[in-house]
């Protein structure tokens, strides 16, 4: 009875331990095959490029292609929401575009739900903007700026690449606490805008520090003030928003990488841990500095905190400013 008893311990024993190693092999399989993020903008956008340079050191990292499809649309919805009905099991994620998840609910009924519809793993940069006006331009200051905004009144023009975007946005949070009531013109995107801007169709215009740095240098616009925490190397003269005490106007776009809601926590740790190695390489490290973008790769816990920050300061701006999409 003894042997026989020990026998099937010894058979138990055998097998707990043979569902373990396959547990865990299985575990450690991930990624099986190639991985795809979903990108709602266009290839050979700004975002679009970084993501591929993520996607390249993480396919060398991982041992699995990772793979990037864009689908532009919908002001991002289209992707989100592709992202958001796919398999929780880590093989589709989703380019995380901050105005979707927090502007864009505030504007349009959406078809999901921009925070309980997904994982959010892990931040990956921000871009900031910089307040420029016309070459022409009277105001050489802010305190120029505001004056001539208040003297025009109605009449005062002020562009963004969309409606909805992060410059759309702060154009009317500056223009509410000049107690201005400026005229926003939306463009299609932030070449055409510009393109009027350089010629002074348009009085003032919030554009990412990638779109504005060289202008600048060329004197094609003006930088008035730049919405990052400090000021930028490549612009040492022109004073942040923080410093004017018009902090709160500023709209950061920033990125991460998240996916539908129950992905496991194994693949969440997985892809944290990657792009937070990627964010070192030397090649991502030089765009960025290029772009003049900061890399901010970090937990779930820190992306979840700015993304409620911002869903819930963002989304009271928009409301109080009546925007509606288009």
């Amino acid at each position: 009875m003894r042997s026989l008893r020990g026998l099937v311990f010894a058979v138990a024993l055998t097998a707990a331990t043979m569902l373990s190693v396959v547990t865990d092999a299985q575990a450690q399989a991930y990624p099986s095959k190639p991985i795809t993020i979903i990108c709602a903008q266009p290839p050979g956008s700004g975002p679009d490029t970084m993501l591929r340079l993520f996607a390249d050191v993480m396919s060398r990292n991982m041992g699995q292609r990772v793979l990037v499809v864009n689908q532009p649309g919908a002001a991002g919805v289209l992707a989100a929401n592709t992202a958001a009905k796919a398999a929780p099991d880590g093989y589709t994620l989703l380019l995380v575009l901050g105005a979707v998840h927090t502007i864009v609910p505030a504007m349009q009924t959406m078809p999901l739900d921009p925070v309980k519809d997904f994982t959010f793993i892990s931040l990956m940069y921000v871009s900031s903007g910089v307040l420029l006006v016309p070459p022409q331009s009277p105001a050489r200051n802010f305190d120029e700026l505001a004056a001539l905004l208040k003297q025009k009144g109605p009449d005062a023009l002020y562009g963004s690449p969309a409606i909805g975007s992060p410059g759309h946005l702060q154009g009317g949070l500056l223009a509410e606490k000049l107690g201005v009531a400026a005229k926003h013109v939306a463009y299609r995107g932030g070449s055409d805008l510009m393109r009027d801007l350089i010629g002074g169709l348009v009085h003032f215009a919030f554009l990412s520090t990638i779109q504005s740095v060289a202008p600048i240098a060329q004197n094609q616009a003006r930088g008035i003030a730049v919405a990052t925490e400090t000021r930028i190397s490549t612009l040492p003269d022109v004073p942040t928003l923080k410093e004017l005490g018009y902090g709160d106007v500023a709209v950061d776009s920033w990125f991460g990488i998240g996916g539908p809601k129950g992905l496991p926590p194994d693949v969440v740790a997985r892809i944290g841990a990657e792009l937070a190695a990627a964010a070192k390489d030397p090649a991502i490290m030089k765009r960025a500095e290029a772009d003049h973008v900061a890399l901010i790769p970090g937990s779930q816990d820190a992306f979840m905190k700015l993304l409620l920050s911002d869903y819930e300061r963002l989304g009271a701006g928009v409301r109080r400013l009546g925007i509606k999409a288009d």
